[in-house]
Order: C-alpha cells, then structure tokens, then sequence
C-alpha cells in the first residue's frame, strides 16, 4: 500500500487483476491517490476497467494513469529516472530501467583527499557544478519480465 507509484509492464490478468482492488485500498486508507504508468495504448482500457469497477463498487477509483511509449523518461525524483524500452509481446509491452542520476567528479579532482572536496564546494549543493562533470546515469533496476527483447545499452536523455 505505502507505494505510490507503478510501472505496469502489460495488460495480461495476472499483471492488472488486483489494480482495482490497490487503488480503492489507498483511497479508504486516506492515502494519496497512486500514479500508474503504463504502455499509451492501454490507458483507455484500464480507465474503462477501473470505471466499471467504481460502479460495481460503488467507490471511486482515483489514480494517475499515465500512458507512456518506448524512450519517454520519467522523472521519480532528482536521483531516479525511469526509461521505458519496447518489448515484443503479445500485446503492447514494456520493460523498464530505472536509473540512478549521480553527479561525476571531475577528472582534475580525482584522487584529492576527502578532506580537499572542500576546495570546489563539494558539501555545498549550489557549488558542487565546479567540480561536477556532470549528471551521469547509473542503472539500477531492469524490469523485464514475460517476453523477450533484444539487448541493447541504454542511457536516460540527460
């Protein structure tokens, strides 16, 4: 329940059966409604679920569902980017990569002591550019389940 935000590979039963069963839960705990990413071309259809269900239900079904395709970015926060990549499937399908965005030292820095980062600022968020090449992309999670994809690298746009 205490997790807000989903990446939904695909629309098989076994993926999104308990979907309207997690959104109503949030909503009777008072928690934030969730945000739900998914392939683009299922969002329609996972609306008109979670309507149908509101009906039967008699309770509303709030979340975020946003449709996403192969290569879009998602931004979780300043540290994780979340990359879609297109899988082959029966129907639409994505796998995932999220990313951990860390800022490089610069080469000129490399191999100082700890204690001279003090130099550039490093403690300090608004002078750590000075010595920061730049954001660089760390993978962390590839969710890639139920189909098969070519490998391939990846890297976020930023």
């Amino acid at each position: 329940m205490g997790t807000p935000t989903w990446l939904i590979t695909h629309t098989h039963l076994d993926h999104i059966a308990a979907l309207p069963v997690y959104v109503a839960r949030r909503r009777m705990m008072r928690m934030e409604p969730p945000t739900l990413y998914l392939p683009a071309e299922a969002v329609e259809d996972v609306r008109r679920l979670l309507l149908i269900m509101q009906r039967l239900d008699r309770g509303r079904m709030i979340c975020q569902l946003n449709g996403i395709k192969a290569g879009d970015e998602i931004e979780l926060s300043r540290e994780l980017i979340i990359t879609p990549f297109a899988t082959t499937h029966t129907i639409p399908s994505l796998g995932y990569v999220v990313w951990d965005r860390r800022l490089k030292l610069k080469e000129e820095y490399h191999g100082l002591p700890a204690r001279r980062y003090a130099i550039c600022g490093w403690a300090a968020p608004r002078s750590r550019a000075r010595c920061a090449r730049r954001w660089s992309p760390t993978p962390v999670i590839l969710a890639l389940r139920d189909w098969t994809t070519s490998p391939r690298c990846m890297t976020p746009k930023s």
